[in-house]
This record gives structure tokens, C-alpha cells and sequence, in this order.
């Protein structure tokens, strides 16, 4: 059964929906739309990694109109005489700081980056929620691991046996055979005893 995590922020939407032996990935903005497949195979789900970051050009600015706007504020010399240009200045900054904050938080990157041969693969860490995107991740984790598992653990006396032993070194590897399996897998190739065999035409 298709697990699909569907996430929309500003003007951008995706939906990514687990198959059987792929992930497929759907995105439209407001200029394109566009669905491409990434295979298990391709999927390094060992390697996840966090992305934080700000614009730090929107945030020098925000950081700017908030600081000339408290200190004109609490500024008691404005307050002297004639105030009735304070009041046009201190919307002026305060309007400043509130659009520049706004952009800020719009282009904040909060991200789950999961790499793969062919790129990247970008989640937004806290859409819809941050327990549906770990829980998306945790049936990714476990799609990827049994269909390797089902694919490359198993001894077929019709392979070269190096290319075999390279599979069962990638598999523990990747934590998805045990190293008692490791063994056992090495010890019945190493014997010729065959768990699968595939069939030839």
C-alpha cells in the first residue's frame, strides 16, 4: 500500500508518495508543475541531514528597522518640543521592521535534506507536522530497507559471487542485514548453496 506525505509552503506544493520499489515526487509552483521517480536503489536514507538557515541579508535589514525604531523610541529627546514628525518616522521603521521580519520568516529553511545518486531530496521539517514528516521518514526507512533486503540478500550460484559479496558488504553497511546475516549470507555462497535461483530464457 502507497504512503503519501503531501507538504505546501508559500507558493510551492509537494506530494511524495512511497511505491513499491520507488519514491514518487510531485511539485508544483506557481510558474510549473512537474513528477519524476527516484528509485530505492538511489536513496541514501543513512545520510539525512538537517538544514537551518536564514537570509541573512532580510535579517541584517529587520535587524536594522527594529534597532533605529526602539532607539528612537525610548529616544527622550524626541519627545522634546515639536514631536509630530516622531510619529511618521517611527511608523516609517516600524512598518520597515515588520515587512523585513515577514520575509525573513518566509525564506527561514527549516529542511530534512535525504541525498540520492540523481540529487536531493528536500522535506519541510515541520509540514504538515514534524510527527508526520518522522513518520514518513521512519515507513521510507523501512520500504527502502525490506525491498533491498528482499533484492540483494540472498545467494544465487548464477551470479559472480564477487558482485554478490559486494551487495551483502552494502547491505550491512546500511544496517539492513545483521552481521550474523552478513555471515551466514558469505558462509552459503562461499559453499554454493543456493537460497534463490533465477530463471533464465
Amino acid at each position: 500500500m502507497d504512503y503519501t506525505l503531501s507538504q505546501k509552503r508559500i507558493f510551492k506544493s509537494q506530494v511524495l508518495t512511497i511505491e513499491k520499489d520507488r519514491l514518487k515526487i510531485s511539485i508544483k509552483d506557481l510558474n510549473s508543475s512537474q513528477t519524476f521517480y527516484m528509485l530505492f536503489e538511489e536513496i541514501d536514507i543513512t545520510k539525512i541531514r538537517n538544514e537551518k538557515k536564514f537570509e541573512v541579508i532580510f535579517l541584517s535589514i529587520s535587524l536594522f528597522f527594529g534597532l533605529f525604531f526602539f532607539i528612537n523610541l525610548f529616544n527622550p529627546s524626541n519627545y522634546e518640543g515639536d514631536s509630530t514628525t516622531l510619529i511618521p518616522v517611527l511608523i516609517f521603521l516600524l512598518s520597515g521592521f515588520l515587512c523585513s521580519s515577514f520575509i525573513t520568516y518566509l525564506y527561514y529553511r527549516n529542511n530534512i535534506i535525504i541525498p540520492s545518486t540523481s540529487g536531493v531530496i528536500v522535506l519541510y521539517k515541520n509540514i504538515p507536522d514534524e510527527k508526520t514528516v518522522d513518520n514518513f521518514l521512519t515507513i521510507l526507512k523501512e520500504s527502502i530497507n525490506h525491498f533491498l533486503k528482499e533484492k540483494y540478500a540472498k545467494v544465487d550460484i548464477d551470479l559472480p559471487k564477487e558482485q554478490q559479496f559486494n551487495a551483502y558488504n552494502y547491505l550491512r553497511e546500511r544496517d539492513i542485514i545483521s552481521e550474523d546475516e552478513y555471515q551466514d549470507l558469505k558462509k552459503k555462497l562461499k559453499s554454493g548453496k543456493e537460497d534463490f535461483k533465477s530463471i533464465g530464457f
